[in-house]
């Protein structure tokens, strides 16, 4: 079983390095996009006092349920996704937790490993009780994530 878990371990971290080299990739940082051009002038860094510097952990132990969107700064589809839940968060602040992890943040390995993400970006959805009851890989529309809310009880 000691074996199962340590080549679990390893996968896992085999896959964060793929995930991790692959965001690093010329096309998928933006090339001369305003996303892209915005991130690269600091705005990121600005904005990593709002969905960023959520920590899940806490989120999860709040007693709200929790979306966490697992990304990157430098991936298109990751910045779109910061944007549609930027515009969510006010409209739902006291209802659910919104976080964005960042799969490239040396502090964020655990739980990139733990929830075994391989594809960015990846949302995940956590009842009041911090057990997952959703998820999805890819980009995911603001309709999408609304109709996920109406699913779990939240209006």
């Amino acid at each position: 079983m000691k074996g199962k878990n340590m080549l679990k371990r390893r996968l896992a971290y085999l896959t964060l390095i793929t995930v991790l080299l692959l965001s690093a990739i010329p096309s998928c940082s933006g090339g001369n996009s305003p996303a892209a051009a915005n991130s690269q002038t600091g705005a990121v860094a600005s904005g990593s006092l709002g969905l960023e510097s959520r920590s899940l952990e806490k989120a999860l132990a709040s007693g709200k349920p929790t979306l966490a969107d697992f990304g990157a700064t430098t991936c298109i589809p990751c910045i779109t996704m910061k944007a549609i839940l930027e515009e969510l968060d006010p409209q739902y602040r006291d209802k659910v937790n919104i976080v964005i992890v960042l799969v490239n943040d040396d502090a964020n390995q655990e739980l990139v490993a733990h929830y075994q993400i391989m594809t960015i970006p990846t949302q995940i959805f956590f009842n009041a009780a911090g057990k997952v009851v959703a998820g999805h890989v890819g980009e995911m529309a603001k309709a999408d994530i609304i109709a996920q809310f109406k699913k779990m009880g939240i209006e």
